[in-house]
């Protein structure tokens, strides 16, 4: 609609009123639309110069500053070209939409907002008075915020300035490329051309989500549009497949292709153009090829569609020390330019805009087996080729370098898997395979390694700190890489610097992470590839025992809530780094004991079969260090992995090394943990060697007694307590009740009037103490320790940490013991529920744990519940799939004796279960 201006304010020059008729519609529009103009492009240069202040001074924001000054430059020249254009239009060809004015004002407002804070973050007095560095004061979801308003405004403008006149469209467009129709319909006439240096593939592989993405681009307002992803996703062949497609489909249209690796070959490939439209004065000594090329096509009279391919370097396309390659790219309502980029920095650059770029994945499950069967030149059987698509990501180019691989040696699918899986060396020859490919460039290698570490390289270049964390995050488990872990020893949170790295590792789809996620996604392959470039500049073990000090320093200490949590999820990682090919001697010093240990205590608790392995390997290595105390743990710890899985023989060739050891004087102060030694008596006392264990057991006794003889009143109570603790399971073991009890009897006396609330390691052994009464069927007093004990550990550490649910246990046994059936199988439930959500359902907490709860649901009546209950349990075993055998086994055994006794009792008429193993200890 006509936007009716019935104005009665007086122009500031000639003081005279305005009339509100048609007359004066000329001027009534210069000055509502002029002067707007004029406004907002003062503030915007405003903006971009803090923005270039900024981007001297702050180094963790670049890409955010990068992008607001992109934005704000369009803005800029949309808003020039505008007023040129309005400056000399006619009065019968411009029509206002009525929502201009509220446009312009809210433009106005945002830009005015955004220098404000810019300004005030500069203020060289705020600084002053700081005392402190310049900040960028925007948070990323600020800054995009503020970029999609104002491409809202940039459209709004455009569509304001033109109703139903679509010839304002073209002219506005013409002004900004410096184009007229006339200099058009004098362009000279041409065949149509098609430079694209590779052959059609026969064996193309459709991507119907991406080739759709081209064709809406192609056909949209974006005069540029761009696919990003890592080196070998496929980029350049999708490219090659659609220059054909559009070939086919539009004979009239030219079809540029441009190799944008480096000045050279873009200049090389503006060359060939020149040569296909046959450009006068190309060959003149002096001519500007790239100007000339850029000017014909700006008026070239038949569409175009130009392919930038490999367009990875900034500096190739923005270098300051000369004309950038960028301003040499035509402008045209018939030209497109489709780029194809590993970095989206440089995408961003050349498109203008995030809405024109589209980030490449793997292939899907589907278009990869497809793609291994065409490749192959022999038959591909559904699940080898599913194998060897999970192996290799659904990477293209991996997956092509694997395929001419087994088409070259002529061998199985199933033999290249073998060779891949066998060891790192072999993984690394099969990937470091290159057997050439004519439809990818002659200078670009086709191994996926080499490729990649293409990548690596400009990375370490441009940004070594992304690429630090790069080296640092390949030796995590690809998946669920928390944040925590990577940002160093800070604590600051608000710290940018890795949101910054992440961002660059992000943009080279290196990593896969969201602005608002705790943890960040890689692909395995490249986390391999990255530990191959680590190796080849002799930086492997540097960044592997970074990688071991990031881990241990955000441990917390095993006293607070988060241990469990945090333990859990960093031997999820560990596991990663202990691969058997990647172990050396000097990792007895960097995998810092507390993390080995804690890897150890979970690995048996888990009843994972790599715990005696590793402990084994880590016992040995220590011993070539001359480290005999060190592996003395190792040791101790691999025996008792052994016996959690029922290996007694191994176990017992574990000790016999142990007894053999030879602790050197040097190492005689620090003897390893008495608990160790405690774990050796009882295997003694189980396999009937009683002098074994009497001579153990004598020799402990003595040193322990020694040690609590040293106490005085400032040694921590914890000391205090742990010796006599100690004592207690000793003497359990030797069979020597009286002994044990009169130790319980100190126990409790040390406590007395010295119990510190905050003493949480001491409140620890208090737990423990009071199932050592409930073991020795004093259930009143184990009842009243765990009350107390439940109480202490909920007020220091939370009701869902592990030593609090623990104390509930022992509190919720005592009860069953006291008769107290209802209550306690309450208490168990609870108990069973929070576990399971803490450690999982297949912790030998848990396990102890759900068969209370089966044998109390059982007994109070409750059999249905108490059978779904261990069925549960007995799924959840075979799902997980990692051989809970601890699981399986107490819940075929409860459930086996329920079943039988419900059968004998009252005629049930259900199958038991036959079943191997007693039940939960």
């Amino acid at each position: 609609m006509m936007l009716q201006l019935r104005l009665s304010c007086y122009d500031n020059i000639t003081k005279r009123p305005f009339v509100s008729c048609t007359d004066n519609y000329q001027s009534t529009i210069a000055l509502y639309i002029m002067d707007p103009f004029k406004q907002l492009t003062d503030v915007s240069a405003k903006i971009l110069t803090e923005c270039s202040q900024y981007a001297i001074s702050v180094k963790h924001a670049k890409r955010d500053i990068e992008r607001l000054r992109v934005r704000l430059a369009n803005l800029n020249n949309i808003l020039q070209q505008a007023s040129m254009l309005v400056s000399s239009a006619k009065v019968e060809d411009l029509i206002v939409s009525k929502g201009l004015e509220s446009v312009f004002r809210d433009c106005q407002t945002t830009l005015e907002q955004i220098y404000g804070v810019l300004e005030a973050g500069s203020s060289t007095e705020m600084r002053r008075l700081g005392q402190r560095a310049l900040e960028w004061p925007l948070k990323e979801k600020e800054v995009t915020e503020a970029i999609a308003k104002l491409e809202r405004y940039e459209q709004s403008i455009m569509s304001g300035l033109q109703i139903d006149q679509t010839s304002m469209i073209i002219e506005i467009k013409n002004r900004m490329d410096n184009i007229s129709l006339a200099q058009r319909e004098q362009s000279p006439k041409t065949k149509t051309s098609f430079l694209v240096p590779y052959y059609q593939d026969t064996d193309y592989v459709n991507r119907p989500a991406l080739e759709h993405w081209l064709q809406e681009q192609d056909t949209g307002p974006h005069s540029r549009f761009s696919l990003v992803g890592l080196g070998g996703f496929g980029k350049s062949q999708l490219a090659i497949e659609y220059a054909y497609r559009v070939h086919k489909q539009t004979a009239e249209r030219h079809v540029f292709w441009v190799h944008g690796a480096t000045r050279n070959s873009i200049e090389d490939s503006f060359r060939d153009i020149a040569n296909a439209l046959s450009i006068e004065d190309r060959s003149s000594p002096n001519a500007d090829i790239m100007e000339l090329v850029r000017g014909r096509l700006q008026i070239e009279s038949k569409p175009w569609l130009m392919i930038v391919d490999n367009a990875d370097n900034m500096d190739t396309f923005f270098s300051s020390g000369s004309r950038p390659i960028a301003s040499y790219f035509p402008k045209s309502a018939l030209g497109k330019i489709l780029i194809t980029s590993r970095s989206l920095d440089v995408a961003e650059r050349l498109t203008g805009t995030e809405k024109a770029i589209k980030r490449l994945g793997v292939m899907d499950g589907n278009e990869a087996l497809e793609f291994l069967r065409k490749k192959a030149t022999r038959e591909i059987g559904d699940a080898d080729g599913r194998s060897l698509i999970k192996i290799l990501e659904s990477v293209p180019l991996a997956m092509n370098q694997a395929v001419a691989y087994i088409n070259r040696r002529r061998i199985p699918v199933s033999r290249y898997l073998e060779i891949f899986q066998r060891s790192n060396r072999d993984k690394s020859t099969l990937l470091n395979f290159d057997s050439g490919d004519i439809r990818r460039n002659e200078n670009v290698s086709n191994s996926i390694i080499t490729t990649w570490q293409v990548t690596l390289n400009q990375i370490q270049e441009e940004h070594p700190d992304a690429a630090n964390l790069l080296s640092l995050m390949s030796f995590f488990h690809n998946t669920n890489i928390p944040k925590v872990f990577l940002r160093g020893h800070s604590v600051d949170p608000d710290d940018g610097t890795l949101d910054d790295n992440l961002d660059v590792l992000s943009a080279y789809s290196l990593v896969i992470t969201e602005f608002d996620s705790d943890v960040c996604d890689m692909h395995s392959l490249v986390q391999f590839c990255a530990q191959k470039w680590l190796a080849a500049s002799n930086n492997l073990a540097h960044s592997k025992h970074t990688f071991l000090e990031q881990v241990c320093g955000h441990l917390p200490k095993r006293e607070d809530a988060k241990f469990w949590k945090l333990a859990s999820a960093t031997m999820f990682h560990i596991d990663s780094a202990l691969d058997n090919d990647r172990i050396t001697d000097d990792d007895v010093y960097s995998y810092e004991y507390t993390v080995a240990s804690i890897y150890l205590v979970k690995s048996i608790e888990h009843s994972d079969l790599r715990a005696p392995a590793f402990a084994d390997r880590m016992a040995r290595a220590a011993l070539r260090n001359n480290q005999p105390s060190t592996a003395l743990i190792f040791m101790h710890g691999c025996a008792n992995a052994y016996l959690i899985h029922g290996d007694v023989e191994k176990a017992a060739l574990v000790y016999e090394r142990i007894d053999e050891l030879d602790i050197k004087d040097g190492d005689a102060s620090t003897p390893p943990p008495a608990r160790v030694e405690i774990d050796q008596l009882r295997f003694y006392r189980q396999q009937g060697k009683l002098e074994e264990a009497n001579m153990l057991a004598s020799k402990l006794i003595n040193r322990i007694e020694d040690q609590i003889a040293q106490h005085d009143p400032h040694t921590p109570l914890y000391e205090r307590l742990a010796g006599f603790d100690n004592l207690i399971n000793i003497y359990d073991y030797q069979l020597q009740p009286v002994e044990a009890e009169a130790t319980a009897e100190r126990f409790i006396d040390a406590c007395q009037g010295n119990m510190d609330k905050h003493d949480v390691l001491s409140l620890i052994l208090v737990k423990n103490l009071a199932t050592r009464y409930a073991s020795l069927d004093q259930f009143g007093l184990a009842a009243g320790i765990s009350k107390a004990s439940v109480e202490i550990s909920t007020k220091l550490l939370g009701p869902m940490h592990i030593e609090t649910l623990g104390a509930r246990y022992n509190e919720a046994f005592a009860l069953a013991a006291l008769f107290n059936y209802k209550e306690a199988e309450e208490m168990a439930e609870e108990v069973y529920n929070a576990q399971r959500e803490v450690i999982g359902p297949t912790s030998q907490h848990t396990v102890l744990t759900l068969g209370l709860l089966a044998r109390l649901k059982y007994r109070n009546g409750h059999r249905a519940e108490a059978i779904a209950l261990l069925e549960k349990g007995l799924r959840e075993a075979e799902d997980l799939n990692k051989g809970p055998m601890r699981l399986q086994e107490a819940c075929e055994s409860l459930l086996a004796t329920m079943l039988a006794t419900m059968k004998k009792s009252e005629g049930y008429g259900g199958k038991a279960m036959s079943a191997e193993g007693g039940s939960v200890e």
